[in-house]
């Protein structure tokens, strides 16, 4: 029971199965699906949680990137990732 009391932080995380769990996550989607863009940004607010603003720099660049091929290639898609949102909230950091 003390377990489920106690707070988990950033420290409590095993980043090898956190890796694991997101490409998982990134897999289940077709290659060209532009929920990959929202996985990973999720994973670039992870690495600005741990404080790795070069890492969620790096991660957010490289999934605009693809974001924006992906709306090139289907422009009737309306839906779009959290990236930037993400980006700015790891400037405000």
């Amino acid at each position: 029971m003390e377990t489920l009391q106690r707070k988990v932080g950033p420290d409590d995380i095993d980043t090898a199965e956190v890796a694991a769990a997101f490409e998982w996550s990134r897999n289940l989607m077709p290659q060209d699906a532009v929920q990959r863009s929202t996985i990973d940004a999720s994973k670039a607010l992870l690495r600005s949680h741990l404080s790795d603003k070069r890492g969620c720099s790096d991660l957010t660049a490289k999934a605009q990137a693809a974001e924006t091929e992906f709306k090139q290639k289907y422009p009737a898609h309306i839906g779009r990732s959290e990236l930037r949102l993400v980006q700015h909230f790891a400037d405000q950091a």
